[in-house]
Formats: structure tokens, sequence, C-alpha cells
């Protein structure tokens, strides 16, 4: 080969650098990658701050369900544990860790209520459908 040959074989090969990263499809993906570790970060956050918050504003009297299944009422809570009433027949109590607290559970009065609109909504369909198969 002559100098002249390899000057030119030198023009046309692309010049390693900035033009082939960015056309590598590697970058893409990278960003890509990126992108969704963020958002299962922020997510995963957001879902602590709210847990911490809900464990903060327990109170006696809430009903809770607990990591094991368990649903009780809480009866005394400290700091770091929290008093459940698991059984009104025999009066069981049993203290669990605060953070072992899975979910509030609501009002068991309004969720009594509203059972029993719904039941009577369906009753009132079930008495509609037997009229409609009578004629």
């Amino acid at each position: 080969m002559t100098l002249p040959s390899t000057i030119l074989l030198l023009a046309e090969a692309p010049a390693p650098g900035a033009g082939s990263l960015l056309t590598s499809p590697l970058i893409p993906l990278m960003l890509v990658m990126v992108f969704f570790i963020y958002m299962s970060w922020s997510n995963s956050r957001r879902q602590k701050k709210e847990r911490d918050a809900m464990l903060s504003s327990l109170k006696k009297g809430d009903g809770i369900t607990l990591n094991g299944g368990e649903i009780g009422k809480i009866v005394d809570l400290d700091e770091k544990t929290v008093l459940v009433k698991v059984d009104e027949t025999n009066n069981t109590k049993i203290r669990y860790r605060r953070d072992a607290v899975l979910t509030r559970n609501g009002d068991p009065k309004a969720d009594a209520k509203s059972d029993k609109s719904g039941s009577k909504d369906e009753s009132k369909a079930d008495s509609k459908d037997d009229t409609d198969t009578k004629k």
C-alpha cells in the first residue's frame, strides 16, 4: 500500500466518537432503563410516605388488618407496638409491632349500612325479574 491509498482509506472510515455513539441502539435502551428505574423508585417512595402517614395516624378503636391476615381493633398503642383485640367473645388481645399493620379498616357501622343498602337494591332487582317471568 502506498501513502495516498492509506490516506483515502482513513478518509472513508467513520471516525470513532460522537457520531457512532448517537447512532448506537444502546443509548435509547439505556435511557428507557433509567426511566423505568426512576419511575419504580419514585412510586415506592410515594407508597412508603403513605404507609408512614397511615401508621402514624393510628388511634385507639381503629379496626385494622395485620400482615398475617388477622383482623382486630386497637386497644392500646405506643411508639413501637400495638395491642390488638382479635376476639370479642374471649377478650383475646395480642401485642404486635406497629409495622405489622397492613391496612386500616373502614368504620364497621358505615360498611354495614352500605351492605344493607346494596342488598335492598339486589332484592328490588330480583323482584322485578320475578314479575317479568310471571307475565
